[in-house]
């Protein structure tokens, strides 16, 4: 029991170092954050200093997990449980789209980014235990 923890854990620590995750955006002054107004929920970037970098904008009604920021800032990745099942999906910032990318009957959370953006990586229990997995940034395995 003791070893699987510990592979699961080195795992993670990996995860983190090989790719850009977190509430950050590439660029390393800069702190995005979800807040709730009227229903919707808003993302909302601002620099250390905490001026605002652009207006907030809307990610719609959804309660989504785990945002990780595409290094060129265009894009971030998620987690959403929806009927019944957790996938991760894209929203592009410039056009407010969601694209789901994973469609296994699994929990699949925490994506992550590559430093060069072409690459995902995420947790899933699709082989009846959390393992990583990586994916191209449009989905494909």
């Amino acid at each position: 029991m003791k070893r699987v923890q510990t592979y699961v854990v080195l795992g993670v620590v990996l995860l983190s170092n090989l790719f850009v995750g977190g509430g950050q955006t590439a660029e390393r002054n800069v702190i995005s954050f979800i807040s709730i107004t009227g229903g919707d929920r808003l993302l909302y970037l601002m620099n250390t200093r905490g001026e605002m970098l652009r207006k907030p904008f809307v990610i719609g009604p959804i309660r989504l997990y785990g945002l990780s920021w595409a290094p060129d800032g265009r894009a971030f990745a998620y987690y959403l449980r929806r009927d019944g099942n957790t996938d991760i999906y894209v929203m592009d910032v410039g056009t407010n789209e969601h694209h789901q990318l994973t469609f296994d009957g699994s929990r699949d959370t925490w994506p992550v980014w590559s430093p060069n953006g072409k690459w995902i990586a995420f947790v899933s229990e699709r082989d009846g235990s959390k393992d990583i997995y990586r994916m191209d940034a449009n989905g494909k395995m």
